[in-house]
C-alpha cells in the first residue's frame, strides 16, 4: 500500500517544500491546525516522523503522539531520542541522514510497530502499571 504523507505545520521553508511536492498526489500540505484537528490527524496517523536536525530539549509532538497511541520515528539527537524506545515505542534515526531515515522506514520492525496500532500506548501503560504495581521507576 502506497504511503500519503501529511505535512502539518507552517514555516519559511513551506513555498519550497510544496514546490518540490508539486508532482506528487500522495504528499499534502495542511499547514497550521487547531489542537482539535491536530490530534484527529496524529490518532489515525501510522507513524509520527520528526526529522529534526536541531537539539529540542522536550518534544511535545513525540508525547501527543504516544498519548494517541501513533509510534514516532525521530531523530537520535536531543530530547526527542529520550522518549522513543527504538524498536518499542518507534525508532530513532541519525539526524541529518536522508538514508539513515529511509532504512528505519524500510525496516520490518516499522511493520510490526505500526500494524499494533495502538502498540505505543500499550507499552507506556504497562511500564506506568509495572511502576505503580512494584515502585521501581518507569524508566529502569
Amino acid at each position: 500500500m502506497p504511503a500519503t504523507l501529511v505535512m502539518i505545520g507552517d514555516g519559511p521553508e513551506r513555498g519550497a517544500l510544496e514546490a518540490i511536492a508539486q508532482e506528487l498526489p500522495s504528499v499534502t500540505f495542511t499547514g497550521r491546525l487547531s489542537s482539535i484537528d491536530l490530534n484527529a490527524h496524529m490518532a489515525t496517523a501510522s507513524v509520527l516522523v520528526l526529522p529534526s536536525t536541531c537539539y529540542e530539549t522536550f518534544a511535545m509532538a513525540v508525547n501527543e503522539a504516544a498519548a494517541l497511541g501513533t509510534p514516532s520515528i525521530v531523530s537520535d539527537i536531543g530530547g526527542q531520542a529520550s522518549l522513543v524506545e527504538d524498536g518499542a515505542t518507534g525508532f530513532t534515526f541519525r539526524s541529518g541522514s536522508a538514508e539513515s531515515l529511509a532504512e528505519k522506514w524500510a525496516s520490518e520492525n516499522v511493520n510490526v510497530v505500526v500494524a499494533d496500532g495502538k502498540y505505543s500506548a500499550k507499552h507506556w501503560a504497562t511500564k506506568a502499571e509495572d511502576y505503580a504495581g512494584t515502585g521501581s521507576g518507569v524508566f529502569e
